[in-house]
């Protein structure tokens, strides 16, 4: 079969979603430009079923390109549909982004962008010190957040491959100091950077640039490689709205090591001395780099769990060790029931998992009975394991938080609260027991990175599931009309970290809900009634006469479905809930909030 042709046969019979997981599936091997052109034609196809439009998250793309973009579009909104995200581009004129930035009354802010790609090349980065060119760019950078709101996706400088000056070239030495500082400036959310010179090294920078299609076409990435570009740009729209892998969950017998533990013993396994030995650590060594910025791991092998356990407790040589996975599923079931008893245990829904395995008939059950995981085709070698999982940029992020660095910290916490469930007498004794704290306050600031990490991808608690990038998030912190919640929880087992985010509006006697959302890791902790408690009395503050929210359904929020009704809210015919605060009765919550006293009561 040629590239797509099974996604091509899905779409033929109507199923939309079934070609979606056959496109996914073909994509990593169609990688030279004409296959994904044809890929793309397909995705447009595959984009407009409605099942399919249902399932994925819409982002308004403008790209402001230095050189020509053309071929770019169709390629992107092919990477972005694998990524989850149906993307709506606005291409401006050749050469114009500086115009289109800098008018106000420009097509780009007519087009209203989630998102601003600023497709440049080295060419474009003037002469001069390199702190003044890095501030240059960080003021354009300002302009599109403040009069747009939007992420902002920009390339950093590719270095060219020839170098005049041989290995002492002050330019190819000014170019990595631009890039760097740009960096610096981008931290924090300022922009998101696509690092174009890392890319062009991979894929060998005499292939990245092509001169002759530069003075033909006026294209800085030649056709050739620009796939991998906008794998690589897709990847960074995708952590930008929230659509990146939380979890990667991992076979045990030949992919953490080589052999089978069940028939060779843990003692004979392949773990370092030999080629395919080292490979397996090396494996274990970038899988422990994804887990130390967030990345949750988790084990699914079809073994006796007791063997399963036997080489990270006997093999000194393993980087990996039991608690560094925040699951462990080790049985004879098949894995697509291991995988849905992961995302049940760690409160994920199955789209946050990828699964890697050296078995192509356990990769194929997966996809056929759990469509919504991303599935790593791991090569026969144990050597191309790292490189082919990372070509896949799963687990691309915006930012690093504490929380992410402690989330593999958390679970451990949370067995521990588990177990202090199952022994306390009841519910209100367990969470006395507990002594939890919170502090509940604005935006600030230094919440921003997280909070949009929330908005983005917490979809069980999510009222309504509005999206908003890092700088619209900024925006809210500081538009007057607005009020914002942000709630941290601790208690005597660890830190939770910041939990909860809440943006409401008063308008006219109404004080009205705009984002209300919760991590699931915190269901059941009385945070809910607490953030409740917080909205009455802002309402109540703001010179309200009711409180109102919206509950808009999705296909993963069907948790808080009731949750206003709960609380005293009627709805009216619109959908719309409303609470008067004349009736409102402040809840009991288990927790500390500031105010020294853990309960509060009207």
């Amino acid at each position: 079969m040629s590239a797509f042709d099974a996604a091509k046969e899905r779409l033929a019979a109507g199923d939309g979603p079934g070609a979606l997981a056959e496109l996914r599936r073909e994509l990593p091997g169609a990688s030279d430009y004409l296959a994904q052109t044809a890929g793309a034609r397909l995705a447009a196809k595959i984009t407009a079923d409605e099942k399919v439009r249902a399932g994925l998250t819409p982002v308004r793309l403008a790209i402001l390109g230095s050189s020509t973009t053309a071929q770019l579009p169709p390629l992107l909104a092919l990477h972005g549909l694998a990524a989850g995200l149906a993307l709506e581009i606005h291409e401006a004129t050749f050469g114009s982004y500086r115009q289109e930035i800098l008018d106000p009354g420009s097509a780009l802010y007519a087009f209203k962008p989630q998102a601003v790609l600023l497709y440049v090349n080295y060419r474009d980065a003037e002469d001069g010190a390199p702190e003044a060119e890095a501030e240059r760019w960080a003021g354009l950078w300002k302009v599109l957040r403040d009069r747009a709101a939007c992420a902002v996706l920009m390339n950093g400088f590719d270095v060219p491959a020839e170098r005049p000056g041989g290995n002492l070239d002050a330019g190819v030495a000014r170019l990595r100091r631009v890039n760097a500082l740009l960096a610096e400036r981008a931290a924090g959310g300022a922009a998101l950077l696509i690092d174009c010179d890392h890319l062009s090294g991979v894929v060998g920078k005499e292939r990245w640039h092509d001169a002759r299609f530069w003075h033909d076409a006026k294209q800085a990435i030649a056709p050739t490689v620009l796939p991998r570009y906008a794998a690589e740009a897709a990847a960074v729209l995708k952590a930008a709205f929230g659509r990146s892998r939380k979890c990667l969950v991992l076979d045990l017998d030949n992919t953490l090591w080589g052999g089978v533990v069940g028939d060779d013993g843990a003692a004979a396994l392949e773990l370092g001395e030999t080629a395919r030995g080292e490979a397996f650590l090396e494996f274990q060594r970038y899988l422990k780099a994804l887990a130390s910025r967030g990345v949750l791991l988790a084990v699914c092998s079809k073994n006796e769990e007791a063997n399963a356990r036997e080489p990270f407790a006997t093999r000194s040589e393993m980087i990996l060790k039991l608690s560094d996975f925040s699951a462990f599923v080790a049985n004879w079931e098949d894995k697509a029931t291991g995988l849905r008893a992961i995302a049940a245990k760690l409160n994920l829904g199955l789209d946050a998992l990828a699964f890697a395995d050296d078995t192509p008939g356990e990769r194929e059950l997966v996809r056929r009975f759990c469509p919504e995981v991303a599935v790593v085709d791991l090569p026969e070698d144990p050597a191309d394991y790292r490189r082919t999982l990372d070509a896949l940029r799963l687990f691309e992020t915006v930012s690093v938080s504490d929380e992410d660095r402690g989330r593999a910290a958390h679970f451990a916490a949370e067995a521990e609260r588990t177990s202090l469930r199952n022994e306390a007498p009841d519910l209100a004794s367990f969470l006395r027991g507990l002594e939890m704290r919170a502090e509940a306050a604005a935006f600030r600031e230094s919440d921003v990175a997280r909070v949009t990490q929330l908005v983005n991808k917490t979809n069980q608690f999510n009222l309504t599931t509005r999206r908003y990038t890092e700088a619209e998030v900024r925006a809210l912190a500081a538009e007057p009309s607005a009020w914002t919640l942000s709630v941290r929880l601790r208690d005597r087992l660890g830190d939770y970290g910041l939990i909860s985010a809440v943006i409401a509006r008063k308008r006219g006697d109404d004080f009205e809900i705009d984002t209300w959302l919760m991590s699931c890791r915190v269901l059941g902790r009385d945070v809910e009634k607490l953030v409740y408690n917080r909205l009455v009395e802002a309402a109540r503050a703001a010179g309200a006469k009711t409180l109102s929210g919206r509950y808009i359904p999705t296909a993963k929020n069907g948790l808080v479905k009731n949750l206003f009704g709960t609380m005293g809210f009627s709805a009216d015919k619109e959908g719309v809930w409303r609470l008067p605060l004349a009736k409102a009765v402040l809840s009991e919550v288990a927790i500390d909030d500031g105010a020294g006293k853990a309960s509060r009561a009207a």
